[in-house]
């Protein structure tokens, strides 16, 4: 958030656009111009003749991985209680026992009441935050930008590849058939991951009643300070925070992997028999595919817990298609029938 002595006080937002008091948030100062990007990769094929043109096995393959880093500014929390997302809570100044004053948002296990401001939070009973210069919690509207957790880092890798391998011939006997098939694996493997925050885990550093603040506690995490939010982006980041920081910060992991499988044979012949304007062309084949999607989000997602993001659900899918056709081509005229205009 701001140190409380910079507060400005205004029946609208203060920082929007148009006509707000201040400018809004300049995203692009604390973000990558460009993402860095690493790319390599190979391909592959071949072709060997085991008997002549009538039997050919032929193959191909492709590989290739790209890595990605990009940099955005830190995260934005977007109001407090927002439905759909982990609700945010600073606790009071000190510990109320439970008692929430008037118009303000309500501790844990509490109904929403009557009065605006009085919306629920999961803020325990007991918790406190003795840089809170506010008896109450803070929650509802309230909106922040956490600087003191830095910039989101964004790493992603897709490696994806391809592999042929078919069998193909002409002239089979002698004749004027041909045939051609092949076994085609494509897939793309997706890793992003993203250093953020973690809802759950920040709303336990606000609070210096929770047990990680306890040295006797087997969740204590090397300070009894509790996280103060009130600090100023423009200075170094308070000596105290640290440890809460390393504690509330997530790692994002989410894996997404695609994959087509391909199998298809057709046989074909530029002489099926005679006409008087020349030969009939013949084709057959089929073609058989399968298609799959997999999406498995990190477990931090699939609970919703990053604030200002939405659950994200583990995604299967997949559909099977098969196809067959027959074509002929049959002339009816020629160059040797001196027709004119034919």
């Amino acid at each position: 958030m701001a140190p409380t002595n910079t507060f400005i006080s205004d029946n609208g937002r203060v920082r929007t656009t148009p006509g707000g008091l201040l400018p809004g948030f300049n995203f692009n100062l604390f973000s990558s111009l460009y993402p860095e990007q690493e790319r390599w990769g190979g391909y592959a094929a071949f072709n060997d003749k085991i008997c002549g043109d009538q039997v050919q096995i032929f193959g191909d393959f492709y590989y290739t991985d790209v890595k990605q880093h990009d940099e955005l500014a830190p995260l934005a929390t977007g109001s407090f209680v927002t439905e759909g997302q982990p609700t945010l809570a600073i606790p009071p100044h000190m510990d109320l026992n439970g008692v929430a004053p008037p118009n303000t948002p309500r501790f844990a296990g509490q109904p929403e009441g009557p009065n605006p401001g009085e919306v629920q939070t999961p803020t325990p009973a007991n918790a406190f935050n003795p840089f809170n210069p506010f008896n109450q919690i803070i929650s509802g509207g309230t909106r922040a930008r956490v600087f003191d957790f830095g910039n989101r880092l964004i790493d992603t890798e897709n490696e994806a590849y391809l592999a042929t391998i078919g069998v193909k011939g002409d002239k089979v006997f002698g004749s004027n058939w041909g045939y051609d098939g092949a076994f085609r694996y494509s897939q793309i493997y997706t890793i992003a991951q993203i250093q953020t925050v973690s809802a759950s885990r920040f709303n336990r550093i606000l609070n210096a009643n929770d047990p990680i603040f306890d040295p006797n506690s087997s969740s204590f995490i090397g300070t009894t300070i509790p996280y103060n939010p009130f600090t100023s982006f423009s200075e170094p980041t308070f000596a105290s925070n640290i440890p809460s920081i390393l504690f509330a910060r997530a790692n994002i992991r989410d894996l997404t992997k695609s994959a087509l499988t391909a199998i298809d044979f057709h046989v074909y012949t530029t002489d099926l028999f005679e006409m008087p304007a020349g030969p009939v062309g013949f084709a057959m084949g089929a073609d058989w595919r399968r298609e799959q999607f997999d999406l498995n989000p990190d477990d931090e997602n699939k609970t919703g817990d990053q604030p200002g993001v939405g659950i994200e659900k583990p995604s299967f899918g997949g559909r099977k298609a098969y196809g067959i056709f027959a074509e002929t081509q049959i002339p009816i005229t020629s160059p040797k029938m001196g027709i004119p205009g034919a």
